[in-house]
């Protein structure tokens, strides 16, 4: 490859890069068919972000690629940065776009998290049971996790850990 054309047409390598990382899905399709084309603080949301992103990991062809970004990002630092910054503006930003709620960032973030979790957890490490869970098991149990991190409010402060809730019988 002549460097020059790289430079002409991409401005550096590492831009190249970045153009080439194909992400498994079109992000625009999937946030437009969970979410609309607006905003949205729907009941039923987690349902459709839980299947959507199975959808990714049960098609093999997808999954082949979510994993193989999952790892690259795992194991190259460099390819980590790479894969966060096309991440970050192609899924995690049009996604906190469409969430309102405070924090919409950190609850995209949170989202991705449980999606590269459940990749490695299923997918590479092949924990048992999550491994062969029915998909309908997993979009029910996933659902309100994902509502919780879209929606809940979180600025309510939290029950200590191991006390009884308010009201609550001691």
């Amino acid at each position: 490859m002549d460097h020059r054309l790289v430079l002409h047409y991409f401005g550096s390598k590492r831009e190249l890069f970045v153009r080439s990382i194909q992400l498994p899905v079109d992000p625009d399709g999937l946030l437009a068919r969970v979410f609309g084309t607006h905003e949205t603080t729907a009941e039923g949301t987690g349902t459709l972000v839980a299947d959507a992103l199975l959808g990714i990991l049960d098609d093999a062809e997808t999954r082949q690629v979510a994993v193989a970004l999952i790892r690259a990002a795992a194991s190259e630092p460099e390819a980590a940065e790479l894969i966060r910054e096309v991440l970050t503006e192609r899924v995690l930003l049009p996604l906190a776009d469409r969430v309102v709620s405070d924090e919409p960032r950190l609850r995209a973030s949170l989202c991705a998290s449980q999606f590269v979790g459940l990749a490695m957890a299923r997918y590479v490490v092949a924990i048992e049971p999550l491994a062969s869970t029915s998909r309908d098991q997993l979009v029910r149990a996933l659902a309100p996790v994902f509502e919780h991190y879209l929606f809940d409010d979180w600025t309510a402060p939290a029950a200590a850990v191991g006390q009884p809730a308010s009201g609550s019988p001691s």
